[in-house]
């Protein structure tokens, strides 16, 4: 993943709020919008993990304030996590996610979600 890609996708999670991608729109959801706090830091933390020069500086951040998200919110989607554009968390709480699933485009996501696989 790239940064352009990176921020494309941030860029497509607003979209899909507000139907607007403006840098104004996107502070004032990160702001206001507990949903989408935790996908931004959840696109930057992915990014610098795919990247081996920033796994063990600005990662380390970016995983740290997607942790505190997680507590705070009753959110678990590891980093890395293959999610497309469009990913829309509607209520926090008790959301789940494996690390090896795949999440396509413009996707819901509500509280009290599980997505896993079978450990056989």
């Amino acid at each position: 993943m790239t940064f352009c890609e990176c921020i494309k996708l941030i860029k497509s999670d607003c979209y899909r709020l507000h139907g607007n991608d403006s840098i104004c729109e996107i502070l004032k959801q990160y702001v206001l919008g507990n949903g989408f706090r935790y996908n931004f830091w959840f696109r930057l933390a992915s990014y610098c993990k795919s990247k081996k020069s920033l796994k063990f500086t600005l990662f380390i951040l970016t995983r740290y304030m997607l942790r505190r998200w997680s507590h705070k919110l009753g959110i678990d989607i590891p980093a890395g996590t293959n999610i497309a554009e469009g990913f829309y968390i509607g209520h926090f709480g008790t959301i789940i996610i494996s690390s090896a699933a795949v999440i396509r485009r413009n996707c819901n996501i509500s509280q009290g979600i599980t997505i896993g696989i079978a450990g056989r």
